[in-house]
């Protein structure tokens, strides 16, 4: 499975779940029969910024069973970083293989050594692009 069909997936769940209460409810209908969901790229970066920052231009492009669709524009959102406490466990926490957290490193050639304890810098969160504002009206 590729990274990009694991981001679609979880973007598809996060952005049905957020948008299913948006458009269960129509004041002029009732309930909202939803047929598909697509999403619209977002092009390769084009500067540094765009190199070293998440950021999406893409959006949510809801078709409902009258043919008729709504675009949601969809934003990046950090639900958690390295260090944070969730679900009972720091999140990022570098374990040894019995899942305990190192607390100290290696000594190096001059008998110094690191104290920890050690969380991972890399992208070890769970991410999800979810829109701001989910509203759809019929």
């Amino acid at each position: 499975m590729t990274l990009r069909a694991v981001l679609l997936g979880a973007t598809a769940l996060v952005t049905i779940s957020v948008f299913t209460s948006a458009l269960a409810e129509s004041p002029k209908t009732g309930p909202l029969k939803v047929t598909s969901v697509e999403f619209t790229p977002t092009p390769a970066p084009a500067n540094d910024l765009e190199m070293a920052l998440p950021y999406t231009r893409s959006e949510a492009v809801v078709t409902l069973a009258d043919g008729s669709k709504t675009t949601f524009p969809l934003s990046y959102q950090i639900l958690h970083r390295s260090g944070d406490y969730v679900g009972g466990w720091y999140a990022g926490l570098i374990v040894d293989k019995g899942g305990k957290p190192i607390l100290q490193s290696a000594s190096d050639t001059t008998g110094n050594v690191a104290r920890g304890p050690f969380y991972s810098q890399g992208p070890t969160e769970p991410r999800f692009w979810s829109s701001p504002t989910p509203r759809l009206t019929a």
